[in-house]
């Protein structure tokens, strides 16, 4: 796996936990790049969290509890079932 792949895994898993935890996104951004499993590219890691964030919120206000469900859904299906 490259280092843009393990990236993008890490958004979907830390979007996963912000999704199910409720916490503050910067706290899990920062507990996801101190990972040591494997190299990523922290700056695409950081780019791409706040804008796939706010697709999120987007999705969930738009779709109400449905929203969530579905951002789960697609967390679970994209992510390799291993959500932290």
């Amino acid at each position: 796996m490259t280092p843009k792949q393990r990236s993008r895994a890490r958004v979907v898993q830390a979007l996963y936990q912000w999704l199910t935890s409720g916490g503050e996104i910067a706290q899990i951004e920062q507990q996801f790049l101190n990972q040591k499993e494997g190299k990523i590219s922290k700056a695409f890691f950081s780019n791409l969290i706040l804008p796939m964030l706010l697709l999120t919120r987007a999705v969930c206000l738009a779709l109400g509890d449905g929203g969530v469900l579905l951002t789960r859904a697609i967390c679970l299906a994209l992510g390799d079932g291993e959500m932290v």
